[in-house]
């Protein structure tokens, strides 16, 4: 009654809405004070069935990352493929904006990444340093459990010495850490205490026990990356070996293993290496130790030992030293041999602290199987292959992971809010994405520039002469083929009718290629417009390495031409000429059958029809009857007066027992292929 008196005036007189309004004084209160304007049910409803309908117009988005990004989140979205996604969207016009969609979160997703079957590319190898002092540096690791012996024993501790690969395998009933720090100081009684001793992250190597005996006796301890056991290639390999001679005696012998394990470690250690030249015994003790071949040399010859004690030592110390020199040198070439040979597939990738990855690790309850597991987050970066992830779910809430069991993550990229409708007019359709066509055609400029890559299996003297002699001879490996002035092909086809044949239809993928292939053969010369009765199809044959070879269908022209009976020879043949040799090079002519002009008369026959036009070929063509005879025979006259050349079609080996002869083979080869051609 007071308001009413007063004209309204102490409090406004309530206004009654059918629809929920806000006004910015509203707003600004509710965020001052929520528990005093808490929403009721009813507001809340209609809030939310009036933001779904409601049409933003400064907010464009694109329906499709929208649709897919949905799609990927369902429960049953591992049904989906990309080629599932894109068929169910035939009638859309804009297809290749739905294509990359479905490509960009087929990526992402976190089930498709998880993928037990995806192959990371290797980083390069990095190999370990050459030790030089024997049983400094040593690998330990355990095998079984094994058949249980009399003695109870079923475990292997093996210990392998990485600078002189001496083995060791004591058989032991418990792998706990006791047992195998007992076995270790037996082992460092007779040889001394190591600086260093690699081993994995298993839990009776990392205990306390472990780790404090070790600090004890001033030895530093080293352990692999995680499900890396690259890590410890050298000991693993060792396992292998070791445990089939273990099985080829159990399989011959009923006894127990351990009680034969010293005589088959002898026979270990009394092998030659190949990564160092020398056995175990030799680089360890300085001579050859008296092993059952000995022995029946002495039964059949007797020596005659004049030697003092003074002279003995003198020798002994001199044959210890060059062995592990030469043993060093060996060791380092098989390294770098096996690092030129690893990274041909590697991959060099990096990570930064603070990028996610996902990590490959066992599956839970199933440890036998592995699978990418994540997003985790990089900590820290140590050494050059290895990072600590942070891995909160697992129960190692950080773990040491090789850079090979790691991928990138990629992050899905931020959703705005889902329109009704979008609005009338003509959609902007992004153009497509044009990606320039790889060339398929050997650049020898590019290799000749990086010839050490391929060439990290010579000395670096070997390597300076192969070089030496490719740059005398740079006509040799130009980028484009040149022509002999050895051969020409003719095709004789007597009184026979000219063939003429229609193109074969291709798919507009094919014919890119044809196209792009063609337009290579006109610009290095080797096919030409023409006009003649005779034409025949072109035929696109894949290649290994993914391109195509230009290939015309002559079938009807092969059956007018004459033959001509100059014979191949047989792979076997050539083989067996090689024989013994130490050194073999092998030579390919590129696009050696275009390397053989044509006669006019031929040029004529070989004519053929594309979509485009009518060409003629001035040079031997693939699938001409008698192009192989052709050509073996202009490489027969070619290599005349050469020893230890075998020649195949277009390929050439020469092959010899030194490299110095090795080297004057392939000058004399080089010099007749050079005289041979006319560019």
């Amino acid at each position: 009654m007071g308001n009413d008196l007063a004209g309204s005036q102490v409090c406004l007189t309530p206004v009654v809405s059918l629809v929920p309004c806000e006004s910015p004084e509203t707003l600004a209160l509710e965020k001052e004070c929520p528990e005093a304007f808490p929403a009721c049910v009813v507001t809340r409803s209609q809030s939310r069935q009036e933001a779904s309908s409601q049409i933003s117009a400064d907010q464009p988005v694109e329906l499709a990352d929208t649709f897919f990004a949905s799609l990927a989140g369902l429960p049953d979205a591992q049904q989906y493929s990309r080629e599932a996604l894109i068929a169910e969207q035939k009638e859309d016009p804009d297809l290749s904006v739905i294509r990359n969609s479905a490509a960009s979160f087929e990526e992402s997703r976190e089930m498709a990444v998880g993928k037990p079957n995806q192959v990371i590319p290797p980083a390069p190898l990095c190999p370990l340093p050459v030790v030089e002092e024997p049983f400094s540096r040593v690998m330990i690791d355990c095998v079984g459990p094994l058949p249980k012996t009399k003695k109870g024993n079923e475990y292997l501790l093996t210990i392998y010495d990485v600078a002189t690969q001496f083995p060791e395998a004591v058989p032991l009933r418990s792998i706990k850490a006791k047992p195998i720090l007992h076995a270790l100081i037996c082992f460092f009684s007779r040889f001394g205490l190591p600086k260093q001793i690699q081993s994995d992250r298993g839990s009776n190597f990392v205990s306390g026990v472990f780790q404090d005996v070790l600090c004890e006796l001033g030895i530093e301890q080293v352990t692999s990356s995680a499900y890396h056991p690259q890590s410890q290639g050298a000991i693993e390999r060792y396992h292998q070996t070791l445990k089939t001679v273990i099985k080829a005696y159990a399989v011959q012998h009923s006894g127990d293993w351990d009680v034969a394990l010293p005589l088959l470690l002898f026979a270990l250690r009394d092998s030659v290496s190949e990564a160092t030249g020398f056995t175990p015994f030799e680089l360890v003790f300085g001579h050859e130790v008296r092993g059952p071949l000995r022995m029946v040399k002495e039964r059949l010859v007797q020596e005659a030992c004049e030697e003092n004690v003074l002279q003995y030592v003198a020798t002994f110390r001199d044959r210890l030293a060059a062995a592990c020199q030469v043993a060093q040198a060996n060791l380092k070439g098989a390294q770098d041999h096996m690092k030129i040979q690893f990274d041909k597939k590697a991959v060099e990738r990096a990570f930064r602290p603070g990028d996610r990855v996902l990590v490959l690790l066992p599956m839970r309850g199933n440890g036998l199987s592995t699978r990418f597991c994540g997003p985790y987050n990089i900590e820290k970066r140590v050494g050059d292959r290895n990072y600590v992830v942070s891995t909160p779910d697992r129960r190692a809430r950080s773990r040491l992971c090789h850079i090979n069991l790691l991928k990138p993550y990629v992050d899905r990229a931020e959703q705005a809010a889902t329109v009704a409708c979008v609005s009338s007019g003509e959609p902007e359709v992004p153009e497509t994405v044009s990606v320039e066509p790889v060339s398929v055609h050997l650049n020898n400029f590019e290799v000749l520039n990086n010839l050490s890559k391929f060439l990290g299996h010579l000395t670096l003297h070997q390597q300076t002469e192969v070089v030496a002699l490719i740059k005398e001879f740079p006509l040799l490996f130009r980028d484009a083929p040149g022509r002999t002035n050895i051969a020409v092909h003719d095709v004789e086809t007597g009184d026979a009718v000219p063939i003429k044949q229609h193109p074969y239809r291709l798919p507009p993928a094919k014919l890119r290629m044809m196209q792009e292939e063609l337009d290579y053969m006109l610009h290095i010369g080797v096919v030409e417009p023409c006009q003649s009765g005779w034409s025949s199809p072109v035929v696109l044959v894949p290649k290994s390495d993914g391109s195509v070879r230009f290939c015309i269908d002559y079938r009807q022209v092969n059956k007018v031409t004459k033959t001509d009976a100059f014979p191949i020879p047989r792979l076997e043949d050539c083989i067996d000429r090689i024989g013994q040799a130490q050194f073999v090079t092998k030579l390919d002519l590129l696009k050696g059958y275009w390397q053989v002009p044509h006669t006019p008369r031929a040029q004529e026959v070989s004519a053929f029809v594309t979509p485009t036009g009518l060409y003629k070929c001035t040079a031997l063509p693939f699938g001409m009857k008698n192009a192989p005879a052709t050509f073996q025979r202009a490489m027969n006259q070619i290599t005349a007066g050469l020893c230890n050349v075998v020649t195949y079609i277009d390929d050439l080996v020469t092959y010899s027992t030194t490299w110095h002869d090795h080297i004057q083979h392939v000058r004399a080869l080089f010099e007749k292929l050079q005289q041979a051609t006319w560019w």
